[in-house]
């Protein structure tokens, strides 16, 4: 079911590798990415500031998501 859905925002990019197509939430709260192998993931929110003001919203496995302004292993985002 989703649950919300909205039009683009101008200025506004979201990217994720592991979220590309859909981010799920099993029954016991754990997220479920599209790859067999992982469920934990990240999503990197770029405006037009550039990198230097990105955000990054890593998702554990448990479901529950932090904001960070690195990536989950350590590195800067990038804003392509």
């Amino acid at each position: 079911t989703v649950l919300s859905r909205s039009d683009a925002v101008d200025g506004l990019d979201i990217e994720s590798t592991e979220f590309s197509r859909f981010i799920m939430f099993r029954p016991n709260g754990r997220v479920m990415n599209a790859s067999i192998n992982g469920s934990s993931g990240q999503f990197t929110v770029c405006d037009k500031r550039g990198a230097d003001r990105a955000k990054v919203m890593i998702i554990e496995l448990s479901g529950r998501p932090r904001i960070s302004k690195k990536l989950a292993n350590g590195s800067s985002p990038s804003c392509t």
